[in-house]
C-alpha cells in the first residue's frame, strides 16, 4: 500500500514538474516573440520618422483606422443580416469625423500647400460647414434606416461608434498636432509610454511576484514600480540628448518636411538655474557633495513630470482596455501582432497619454509661434491687414519702440 502511494506521489510530482517546464518554455517563447516584434515596430517607426512629418501622419491614420475597426467590430458579433448597410453607415461617420479633424488641425498648413487651387482653398475655408452638413446627412440616414425589432441594436451601435470616435480619433489627431510643434514633442510622450510598457514587462517577467490589479492578472507591482523608475530615468536621458539638436526642437512649418534647423530655440530648451531646497543641500553636504543649484533646461523638468504620468496614470488606459475585453469575453482585440494582440492592445495607453500631453503642452509649454501669427494676418483681407498694421504702429509708438 505504501509503495502504491509513493508511486502516485512520484507521478504527481513528475507531472507537476513537466507542466511547469512547459509553462516556462511557453513564457520564454512569448518573451522572444514580443521582443523581436517590439524591435521590428521600433525599426518601422525609425523609418517613418526618416521619411518626414507626412509619413508620420499617414502611419497615425493607419493605426487609428485599425483601432477603430477593432473596437467598432466588437459590436458586430451579433450583427443582424437584416441591416446590410448599417456597418457602412458607421464607417461613413468615421470618414466625416476624420475629414473635420484633419482640416481643423491643419487648415493653415493646407492653405500654404494649396494656395494656388481656388476650389481646395474654398473647401478649407468652409470645412466646418461642409463636415457638419455631411454629418447631418449621415444622421438623417441613420434615423430613416431604423427598423422595427432592431432599434436597441442600432442605437447602441450609433452610440458605440460615436464614443469610439471621441476616444480614438480625437486622441490620434492630438498626436498629429504635436509633430509640428517640434519633433521632440511627438517622440517624448510616445517613447515614454513605450519605455514604460517594455520595462513593466521586463521587470514583471524576471521579478514579478505580486499581482497589481485583477483586471490584468499578468501585471505586477514589481513591474509597475520598476517601470516607473526606469521611465523617469529614461525621460531625463532622452530629453538631455535631443534638446541639443535643432531638428528635434524646432517647429516644423512645412506640411511634408522637417525644419532645417534654422530657428531660435524656445526658452524651454535653454538651460536655467534652479535652486535646490535646503533639505536636499544639507543631505548632499553630508555625503561630501557641494551642490546648491542645477543648471538644466526646463524641458527636462517637463519630461520628468510627463514620465510620472506615463508611469502612474497612462497604464490605466491599458487596464480600461483589459476591462473592456473581459466584458466582451475576448483575450485580445485582434491577432495582428503575434505576442502583442491588435493595434488597440498596443496603443491603448498612448490614447490617454496623447490627451494629457496636449492639455499639459497647451497649459505649461506652448510658446507663441511668430509663423502662426503672421499666417493668421496674411489670411485676412488687405483692408483688415492695414487695420492690424495701424493698431500695431500705434502700440509701438506708445511703447517708444519706434519714433514717428
Amino acid at each position: 500500500m505504501n509503495r502504491g502511494n509513493k508511486s502516485r506521489s512520484y507521478n504527481s510530482t513528475s507531472s507537476s514538474r513537466t507542466k511547469d517546464a512547459i509553462l516556462a518554455k511557453e513564457r520564454w517563447r512569448n518573451w522572444w516573440i514580443r521582443g523581436i516584434l517590439s524591435l521590428t515596430m521600433l525599426a518601422i517607426l525609425a523609418v517613418v520618422l526618416y521619411l518626414g512629418p507626412l509619413a508620420i501622419v499617414a502611419l497615425i491614420y493607419t493605426l487609428q483606422v485599425k483601432c477603430l475597426h477593432e473596437v467598432i467590430s466588437l459590436g458586430y458579433k451579433n450583427w443582424p443580416r437584416e441591416l446590410p448597410w448599417f456597418r457602412s453607415l458607421n464607417w461613413y461617420f468615421v470618414l466625416v469625423a476624420n475629414l473635420f479633424f484633419f482640416t481643423e488641425n491643419f487648415d493653415w498648413r493646407l492653405h500654404e500647400q494649396f494656395s494656388s487651387s481656388r476650389s481646395i482653398t474654398m473647401f478649407i475655408n468652409n470645412h466646418r460647414f461642409i463636415a457638419f452638413s455631411l454629418y447631418l446627412f449621415g444622421f438623417v440616414t441613420f434615423v430613416l434606416s431604423l427598423k422595427k425589432g432592431f432599434y436597441l441594436f442600432q442605437f447602441v451601435q450609433f452610440g458605440w461608434t460615436h464614443l469610439s470616435l471621441l476616444v480614438i480619433a480625437s486622441a490620434s489627431v492630438l498626436i498629429m498636432r504635436s509633430i509640428y510643434e517640434g519633433l521632440i514633442w511627438f517622440l517624448l510622450p510616445v517613447c515614454l509610454v513605450v519605455c514604460n510598457d517594455i520595462m513593466a514587462y521586463m521587470f514583471g517577467f524576471f521579478c514579478g511576484r505580486t499581482q497589481l490589479i485583477s483586471l490584468s492578472p499578468k501585471k505586477t507591482w514589481e513591474g509597475f514600480l520598476g517601470a516607473f523608475a526606469s521611465t523617469v530615468l529614461f525621460s531625463v536621458a532622452f530629453t538631455s540628448l535631443f534638446v541639443k539638436y535643432p531638428i528635434f526642437i524646432c517647429p516644423n512649418p512645412g506640411f511634408s518636411h522637417y525644419n532645417s534647423g534654422n530657428c531660435e530655440p524656445s526658452d524651454v530648451f535653454l538651460p536655467q538655474e534652479y535652486q535646490l531646497p535646503d533639505t536636499v543641500i544639507n543631505i548632499l553636504s553630508l555625503k561630501g557633495v557641494s551642490l546648491s543649484s542645477l543648471h538644466i533646461p526646463p524641458a527636462i523638468i517637463h519630461a520628468v513630470l510627463l514620465a510620472v504620468f506615463a508611469s502612474l496614470i497612462a497604464p490605466f488606459g491599458g487596464f480600461f482596455a483589459s476591462g473592456l475585453k473581459r466584458a466582451f469575453k475576448i483575450k485580445d482585440f485582434d491577432n495582428l501582432i503575434p505576442g502583442h494582440g491588435g493595434a488597440t492592445d498596443r496603443f491603448d495607453c498612448q490614447l490617454i497619454m496623447a490627451v494629457f500631453f496636449f492639455v499639459y503642452y497647451q497649459t505649461f509649454i506652448k510658446p507663441i509661434h511668430m509663423e502662426y501669427v503672421l499666417n493668421s494676418i496674411y489670411s485676412l483681407p488687405v483692408s483688415e491687414q492695414l487695420t492690424v498694421y495701424q493698431h500695431l504702429h500705434q502700440h509701438l509708438v506708445a511703447q517708444d519702440a519706434i519714433q514717428v
